[in-house]
């Protein structure tokens, strides 16, 4: 497949494509209409794609917007921040040391890579996590929901059911910090071409591991620790494959753009793509 098309509310474009080890966009909420698309959380909902790398995903959105491709930014004055906190917390050894390679290979690229600071990645789960699925019952109905929950896959329903207890005092409150977060993002974004982070905290797990609803979600809900702030900020946003080290499976860094600034990353991408190695595809027949 040259090209897919995915939604991504909290990382489900960018979080995959980082443990298959594909190039993954994650647009600004809006850039393309949600017609057709089935709203899981309007605020956060947007589009995104999968493609082999950023030169064809730059294509393939100059095609969708009707606007120039995105060419290769030049090499000189590229300047990412490091958050210092939240996205480099717990992470696999392989991924920990895949992302350090990475980071090592464009400052010797001639990147200047600036620590930082994002504490308000924090309020992911105090703003982003409750309102979702609230958003997703005002969709579907009280009643709706309810008589179907045995239609419901189990995790789904383990995530929607608090929506029932949900005040619209509480949602209003969180859908104003949002704006105020979104725009404090904004603002640590000054002077900077974009952040670069770890896209998730591990590479793929086996399913088997995984089978009870607990720990599926508690895996779920840590694989897009690093994506979900992306969503809450309204930021666009890349997963890029790079070189594993001491492993055998995908791995990605992500890197996450002002809103409205995706022609921009796309640019960036393209030049770091060409910074950094193409990892060779994983051979999944160690796992048959």
């Amino acid at each position: 497949c040259a090209l897919s098309v995915g939604s991504d509310t909290g990382g489900s474009v960018r979080q995959p494509a980082a443990l298959c080890g594909v190039f993954g966009f994650k647009a600004t909420a809006g850039v393309w209409p949600l017609d057709g698309v089935f709203p899981l959380s309007p605020t956060f909902d947007s589009i995104g794609m999968f493609a082999h790398s950023a030169e064809d995903a730059a294509i393939a959105f100059a095609a969708l917007t009707g606007t120039d491709v995105p060419g290769v930014r030049p090499p000189q004055g590229v300047r990412l921040g490091r958050p210092a906190n939240h996205y480099f917390e717990g992470l696999s050894a392989e991924v920990g040391a895949s992302v350090a390679a990475a980071l090592d290979a464009l400052d010797s690229a001639g990147v200047e890579i600036v620590s930082m600071e994002v504490p308000e990645a924090a309020e992911t789960n105090d703003v982003l996590v409750p309102m979702m699925p609230v958003e997703l019952l005002a969709h579907l109905g009280t009643q709706r929901v309810a008589a179907g929950q045995s239609l419901l896959d189990p995790i789904v329903w383990s995530r929607l059911h608090a929506a029932f207890e949900a005040s619209a005092v509480d949602y209003v409150r969180r859908r104003n910090r949002q704006q105020v977060l979104r725009q404090i993002a904004v603002d640590r974004m000054q002077g900077l071409d974009g952040w670069i982070t770890p896209t998730t905290f591990d590479t793929a797990v086996p399913v088997d591991e995984y089978r009870t609803v607990e720990k599926a979600v508690a895996w779920t809900h840590q694989s897009t620790r690093n994506t979900r702030p992306g969503n809450l900020f309204g930021q666009c946003g890349i997963s890029i494959p790079i070189p594993t080290v001491g492993g055998k499976l995908p791995t990605a860094i992500q890197i996450m753009c002002k809103p409205g600034h995706d022609a921009e990353l796309l640019s960036v991408s393209r030049r770091i793509e060409q910074w950094l190695p193409r990892p060779d595809r994983p051979d999944l027949k160690q796992f048959l």
